[in-house]
């Protein structure tokens, strides 16, 4: 009577199971009712879940989802979510070696002897790899670029060498190569539509001989919009004028919207100081040797490129400058002893500029638009103006040029080998 309450009992709650039940009546000692005891363990089982019903995969997903405005607030981008972590790795008798270990990574059965103990998995059978390219693949470091391809941002698009234009009328463009520049989220506004979001990549197309182009393309996806701005570039080709084949003609400074770039030109073997994003358009272009400064803002590198590309294409060549001031262009150079070199004078049929020069006017003034740069001081620092850095300094002065003689008389073989100056 009492097994069958019991039993009644236990079978009304679901979350209850009950297996291999014993009961034993106890007699009554000191006091103590009698009472029926479980011998086996109840054990909890729950029926609702839906870890049952889903597999790892589904799971993680559910895991690691956002909705729809969290997306658009940015709680899906990369570092936000939750990584997937593979519960199973790190368990006893994986990886290469695979050892055995009864009751832990083997069941403990007839079969088990104790000699299975630290034996190789190699040795008894096959080791079961997973043939899943994703999976197998998913423990290995990722290749790494190269740092000349990898971009001015790291793994981002800005820097890096994309796919050349598409041929136009049967012309395949050789030798041309494309990079972009920039690749951003933007939006606008539709009435029908609302908020229409789309890609927005700059790409410049240039064959490192002169011509150059410039150009944006917008899709709804990277590659849509890297294919439309490559093809506009490469039908937007400009020519640029490089001096002797390395650097540009003049200083010259231009503005566009916020952004100043200011250019100079430098001696051969100087190489390109520079932005980023400018130094891809010099390199497309062909100059090797300059030196540019930005002034303003830095971000849009649509409007800084904008502004090197029409300086380049205001350049004036020497002739055309000794044209409108009917004057001879001298240059003079530390190479030469400053040594005056005519490069360009005016032409017999060209009329000399009716407007006086002023009496400080320089080819810099005229580049600049009769405007002077403002070179910042440099700072003084707090020991230069102890007496001991003054002494040195004094000291230094007196041997300024020994170490160039020490070179000029070992080439002539007056002095075997150079010696330091203390």
């Amino acid at each position: 009577m009492a097994a069958t309450c019991l039993r009644t009992t236990l079978q009304v709650v679901k979350t209850l199971k009950i297996s291999d039940v014993g009961l034993q009546r106890v007699p009554v000692h000191q006091g103590i009712p009698r009472q029926i005891v479980a011998l086996s363990q109840l054990l909890h089982v729950r029926y609702g879940s839906f870890f049952n019903r889903k597999d790892s995969d589904e799971n993680w997903d559910s895991i690691r989802s956002v909705s729809n405005q969290g997306r658009k607030r940015g709680r899906a981008s990369r570092g936000k979510l939750a990584r997937k972590i593979n519960l199973d790795s790190g368990k006893l008798g994986e990886g290469i070696t695979g050892l055995v270990f009864p009751g832990l990574s083997k069941p403990i059965n007839k079969d088990t002897a104790s000699k299975d103990l630290g034996v190789q998995k190699s040795l008894t059978g096959p080791i079961e790899r997973s043939t899943d390219p994703k999976k197998a693949g998913s423990n290995k470091r990722k290749n790494r670029l190269d740092p000349y391809d990898r971009g001015f941002r790291g793994d981002k698009l800005p820097g890096k060498k994309v796919d050349p234009p598409d041929p136009v009328d049967g012309y395949t463009f050789p030798g041309f190569e494309a990079y972009a520049l920039e690749a951003k989220f933007v939006s606008n506004m539709v009435a029908s539509q609302g908020k229409v979001y789309k890609h927005l990549v700059v790409v410049v197309v240039g064959n490192k001989k002169g011509l150059i182009g410039l150009s944006l393309g917008k899709g709804t996806t990277v590659k849509a919009a890297l294919k439309s701005a490559t093809n506009k570039a490469a039908k937007q080709l400009t020519y640029i004028n490089v001096y002797n084949q390395h650097t540009i003609w003049h200083k010259f400074a231009e503005k566009f919207h916020q952004t100043t770039v200011i250019a100079e030109p430098r001696h051969l073997g100087f190489g390109k100081k520079c932005h980023p994003v400018l130094n891809i358009l010099c390199e497309l272009a062909g100059i090797k040797d300059i030196h540019i400064t930005v002034e303003g803002s830095k971000r849009n590198y649509l409007n800084m490129a904008r502004a090197f590309m029409v300086g380049l294409q205001n350049q004036k060549t020497h002739q055309e400058i000794a044209d409108e001031l009917g004057q001879n262009i001298v240059e003079y150079h530390v190479s030469r002893d400053y040594y005056p070199v005519t490069l360009a004078s005016p032409s017999t049929d060209v009329e000399k500029m009716d407007t006086p020069k002023a009496v400080d006017f320089t080819l810099d003034s005229y580049h600049f638009g009769n405007r002077t740069r403002y070179m910042k001081p440099r700072k003084v620092r707090f020991y230069q103006k102890l007496a001991g850095y003054k002494k040195k300094q004094a000291m230094d002065y007196k041997r300024r040029n020994q170490s160039g003689a020490m070179i000029e008389r070992m080439v002539l073989g007056l002095q075997p080998e150079f010696k330091t100056m203390k």
